[in-house]
């Protein structure tokens, strides 16, 4: 479980460097949107595994992501 929490950690990490590169960057939209998409995708599906691996309290946590 500690890998998959290393792993949101990481895109929680990523995605908030592209909304910095966004707002210091407009003009590069496209591609930068392409990359939130991207670690969005990442997130979701680390997210999926840690509720699957998830008990006890550790699940109500997870339910309010």
């Amino acid at each position: 479980m500690a890998l998959v929490s290393a792993a949101i950690e990481q895109s929680v990490v990523s995605l908030n460097r592209a909304e910095f590169r966004l707002a210091a960057n407009a003009g590069g939209a496209a591609g930068i949107a392409e990359d939130i998409a991207r670690e969005r995708e990442r997130f979701v599906s680390s997210l999926d595994s840690l509720r699957a691996e998830a008990s006890g309290r550790a699940i109500e946590a997870i339910a309010s992501v």
